[in-house]
């Protein structure tokens, strides 16, 4: 049996422990937050903290890991809406969504300017997971350096900057994916239903899945490669996708002509196009396959509404 002595003060970093230690820093700590604020807006800015946020989800456009908002010296109120990776691929379109949540909360008057940013292990931004797109990205190697040259007026310091380390060692050691059972039974449940009741949409086999993997894939057959349906069980909606297509959603549009009903909304999406319709929410963590059953139901209608537009569209 190894001794307690020699193991590692913590099993595995997740994510949402950075997100946390983040939040608190900068709701707790203004040095902290005036180095944040000089790192992705520029020295001598920051003058006050408004707040911070954890896990915000703004409707349909998705959710960000972290909202941080404070006044300027000359008295604007701006915000920074962070993305927070160790080792995960980056979602379709992660950092354009980002921008979009941004535009939101201007139009909605909660801040007037933002920045989208990524803090992530140097490797990883370094690496093909990370496509980029975000106004700034800052590293966990430098996340660490600020605590640790702190660490010898508070040992709170210390261990911050010990637990960045783990996560950036965790990251180098590669990806091991913390799997939710609950979550990979809600899903194991639905490619089953999906499979046997509606085998035309083409569920792909979703495997294991981390708490946060909330999106059921579906191929079906004829489509290319750069076109899938998606179920974006927390968000609510059933989505037609066209991947890094924007530049032609003229085309597409034309295409789609008489073939959409009212509920079908087309529109870029980041660097693609996506239709999308409203269904109702589900979260595979928190709910079972039988309490979220209907709702699969509702959104397998529409992805199939929506599998009957594309193969009318592109009808030869």
């Amino acid at each position: 049996m190894t001794s307690i002595l020699n193991m590692n003060f913590i099993a595995s970093v997740a994510e949402r422990d950075i997100d946390l230690l983040v939040v608190e820093e900068l709701r707790v700590n203004p040095e902290f937050a005036t180095w944040l604020v000089a790192r992705t807006w520029g020295p001598g800015l920051f003058e006050e903290s408004v707040g911070a946020w954890h896990s915000v989800t703004h409707g349909s456009s998705g959710e960000s890991d972290i909202v941080f908002v404070f006044t300027t010296k000359a008295g604007a109120r701006n915000a920074i809406l962070v993305e927070n990776k160790i080792s995960a691929v980056a979602q379709p379109e992660q950092a354009e969504r980002y921008r979009v949540r941004g535009d939101l909360g201007r139009v909605a008057g909660d801040w007037g300017n933002f920045r989208t940013c990524v803090i992530a292990p140097g490797e990883y931004l370094g690496s093909d997971k990370h496509p980029g797109g975000y106004d700034y990205e800052v590293s966990y190697q430098e996340l660490m350096a600020f605590f640790a040259s702190r660490s010898a007026r508070d040992s709170r310091f210390e261990y911050k900057s010990r637990l960045v380390q783990e996560a950036i060692e965790q990251n180098r050691r590669g990806y091991t994916k913390v799997v939710s059972a609950p979550v990979t039974a809600f899903f194991d449940a639905y490619f089953r239903l999906a499979t046997l009741d509606h085998l035309a949409l083409g569920a792909v086999q979703p495997g294991s899945r981390p708490a946060g993997s909330t999106w059921m894939y579906f191929r079906p057959s004829g489509y290319p490669d750069d076109v899938q349906l998606v179920h974006q069980t927390t968000s609510g909606l059933a989505k037609l996708f066209f991947d890094g297509q924007v530049d032609q959603i003229e085309e597409i549009s034309e295409k789609f002509k008489g073939h959409l009903d009212s509920s079908m909304d087309l529109q870029a999406a980041g660097k693609s196009v996506s239709i999308s319709v409203k269904v109702p929410t589900v979260n595979p963590a928190k709910a079972s396959f039988e309490e979220g059953r209907d709702a699969v139901l509702a959104a397998i209608r529409e992805l199939t509404k929506l599998d009957n537009a594309y193969r009318a569209a592109f009808a030869s």
